[in-house]
């Protein structure tokens, strides 16, 4: 099947007019498209199959079904039912009335009897099913009948509208008229107070109703996360260009639809050339803004909003594939985390692309068990080889990027500026916060480095959010190549200061809600002492009390071998050496047998992470680490690391002599998010950085409305400063 799809879709290519594309010359010429160079579709195919039947396989409409007990046994019952309506029990018959019917079951119906409502954000995992079902036999009488029902046809808010656009673009000629009229009239009708999640979490209703068309005067006319308000504005462009011109999409035509939804898309897109996206590297985020810019790439007929869309997606994984190692993300990025056994939504949407390149990764990967889009499974876009190259780290090696990120919405360039280094055995990443925005899914650093069947990732900082990931306003770092010198430090001012008022910012803001960076301020944290039982049971209470625990923890993946030495630890991967030096005294290692874990029935807690991690904890108000990576290659034994990499610490300065000749120090700041940092003399945080622009390494530069990449399977420049983008290839 996915075959035939590959067919299909290459012939819609042919009539919206793609295959007229220039090819390449002696002297590159800019194009208007660039020209298809992939060189792995049989690979992609032999990858990707047999997925979309899996989709196909999974359950749907079962979330939305109201949930209650059978009076007489006690067992479960779900139905199509809204509170206070008359259901019978499948058990034994017996009439009762149907209770609350939970975050995502029925809420009303309409005067022919149908449900009209539902709660919540069914749809995000219902519809793909459905699509996938209706691909293999577009007469299936159930998936076609759950497409109808009012409620559902009513459920248009991003994750929902990014998958009725694909259907539109894969089946709507095939789903009749009267599909049709009553899709349009809900497009037409959508506005929503609510803020529906994908999870029993009922947020307060927005004070502005979201929309499909959105506002020009807000940034990706407003509505919900930067990758909501792109699913949003897709798929309204998409309908707006594909719907008859009497349609209606969210009240407007679709000429206005056009200008409002388009020019806010090719704004936003823009943008990116210049300084890069609010969400920026998010591993979480990003397939959702991908999946939704496909849309538009495979099924709008304009050439125009086509190559935007090509231009956007192009953006995303050429930054995302940058800071790639081992096929895992490396990294800093806005929401997000990832786990070096696996990959996660994001790494596995790049694979099936570029997994058949040598040497991609030592992650072991089966699709099957993988979260999978059918977008992707059923597009026509393919990346450039050099992006699969980036990726691949087929670039020389090693070298090091700076990149500078935008607020969150992209009102002001250089926000957060970021530093990524790569050799040819492991990755680090860091980044300088100038305001904070979901700090529980925020990376701010990690270490990426090549195992035998995984990537080893290392992450940490003071212990709030009991996981490698997440920041704490207690912390504070600087990084040069493959050192990282990190510091856990007081919030209060020192003696004779006083706190200023609003910080730096007045949006440095911490989340969740409750909790704001000034609030830190109130008092110290508690010391830290070792746990004193390695029960499962007992380290789940230790963990809850550490969150407010004055220490540096410091995440090793439990595939490694650890060195002890006087004062500092030498842990051992197969082709590189991390040593880790603590500031302070006292340190000790959270690790228990992680057996203990595998029978553990506590639910999801942040302790069951110690079955792949053991924990160093160095305690202290001032506390931290120097931590360096050195490939094996250029220090072969344990003894060629001897009396390299010397650490001191005056106060609220560290100092670390790194083992690569480097020179970092660190002034912790108490009352701002970024320390006073100085790298080899220089002082760190200077105006130049990523040379004014978003990107700034070796292979790639991204600023002032241009992209530039070169890598062993050639590269490309992309232009977006003129009206519409434009491609000038190179070849190896």
């Amino acid at each position: 099947m996915v075959a035939c799809l590959h067919s299909f879709l290459r012939l819609a290519c042919a009539w919206s007019g793609l295959t007229a594309l220039s090819s390449l010359g002696a002297a590159p010429t800019p194009l208007a498209w660039p020209p298809e160079r992939y060189a792995d579709e049989a690979g992609f195919s032999e990858r990707s199959r047999g997925l979309v039947e899996a989709i196909a396989r999974k359950p749907y409409g079962e979330r939305s079904l109201a949930p209650s007990s059978c009076p007489d046994t006690g067992l479960p019952v779900r139905a199509w039912a809204v509170e206070g309506e008359e259901i019978i029990s499948p058990y034994t018959g017996r009439r009762y009335r149907q209770g609350p019917t939970g975050y995502f079951g029925p809420k009303a119906r309409d005067a022919e009897g149908r449900i009209s409502a539902f709660g919540g954000d069914p749809l995000k995992f219902d519809l793909p099913p459905v699509i996938a079902r209706l691909l293999r036999d577009p007469t299936d009488a159930q998936a076609r009948a759950f497409l109808m029902i009012p409620g559902n046809l009513s459920q248009q808010y991003h994750f929902a509208t990014s998958h009725w656009a694909r259907l539109q673009g894969l089946l709507g000629n095939q789903l009749g008229e009267a599909f049709q009229t009553a899709f349009r009239r809900a497009v037409a009708d959508y506005a929503d107070s609510r803020r529906p999640s994908d999870g029993p979490r009922e947020h307060a209703p927005v004070e502005a109703p979201f929309t499909l068309v959105g506002r020009p005067d807000q940034h990706l006319g407003g509505g919900g996360t930067e990758n909501h308000k792109i699913m949003f504005r897709t798929s309204a462009l998409l309908f707006a260009e594909t719907f008859p011109d009497d349609a209606l999409i969210s009240g407007h035509t679709p000429a206005q639809t056009r200008v409002i939804a388009g020019g806010v898309l090719r704004d936003f897109t823009r943008k990116l050339f210049v300084m890069g996206n609010g969400e920026y590297q998010s591993t979480s985020y990003f397939p959702h803004s991908i999946q939704s810019l496909l849309n538009l790439h495979d099924f709008s007929p304009e050439p125009a909003t086509r190559a935007v869309a090509r231009a956007a997606i192009d953006y995303y994984l050429t930054v995302y594939a940058l800071k790639v190692f081992n096929g895992v993300h490396t990294g800093p990025k806005r929401r997000g985390w990832v786990e070096g056994d696996h990959l996660g939504e994001m790494d596995t949407l790049l694979w099936l692309w570029a997994g058949g390149t040598p040497g991609y990764t030592t992650v072991p990967v089966d699709p099957s068990k993988a979260h999978v889009s059918l977008h992707q499974l059923t597009t026509r876009y393919r990346p450039d080889p050099a992006i699969i190259a980036l990726a691949a780290k087929h670039v020389p090696l090693p070298f090091e990027a700076e990149l500078s990120h935008p607020d969150y919405g992209m009102s002001e360039a250089g926000r957060h500026l970021e530093t990524f280094y790569c050799s040819s055995s492991f990755a680090l990443g860091s980044v300088q916060l100038d305001g904070i925005n979901n700090s529980g899914q925020q990376t701010t650093w990690s270490l990426n480095v090549r195992g035998e069947r995984e990537s080893l990732i290392f992450g940490g900082g003071q212990p709030r959010w009991l996981s490698p990931e997440g920041h704490s306003p207690y912390d504070q770092w600087v990084q040069k190549r493959g050192a990282i010198l990190f510091m856990t430090g007081p919030t209060q001012p020192p003696p004779g200061d006083t706190l200023p008022p609003t910080l730096e910012r007045i949006d440095q803001l911490e989340g969740p809600r409750s909790y704001t960076r000034i609030t830190a301020f109130s008092g110290p944290l508690h010391p830290a002492s070792p746990p004193t039982s390695d029960d499962p049971s007992a380290l789940r209470g230790y963990f809850d009390r550490s969150r407010s625990s004055a220490a540096t923890w410091l995440w090793v993946p439990r595939k490694t071998k650890i060195h002890p030495q006087r004062d500092r630890f030498v842990i051992e991967a197969p082709e590189t050496w991390i040593v880790v030096t603590p500031l302070v005294p006292g340190s000790f290692w959270i690790d228990p047998d992680p057996a203990a874990f595998a029978a553990d029935t506590g639910g999801r807690h942040p302790v069951q992470r110690l079955r792949d991690y053991r924990v160093l904890a160095i305690p202290g108000e001032v506390a931290g680490f120097a931590l360096e990576a050195v490939e094996r290659s250029s220090a072969p034994t344990l003894a060629s690391l001897e009396k390299k990499g010397r650490v001191s610490l005056e106060g609220l300065t560290a100092r670390y002599a790194a083992i690569s000749g480097d020179h970092l120090e660190l002034s912790y700041q108490p009352t701002a998010l970024r320390p006073a940092a100085r790298v080899n003399g220089e002082t760190l945080l200077r105006r130049s950085w990523a040379n004014g622009g978003h990107a700034a390494s070796g292979p790639l530069t991204v600023g002032e409305g241009r992209l530039r990449l070169r890598t062993d399977a050639g590269g490309f420049d992309l232009d977006y400063r003129g009206d519409s983008p434009l491609w000038t290839m190179e070849e190896p």
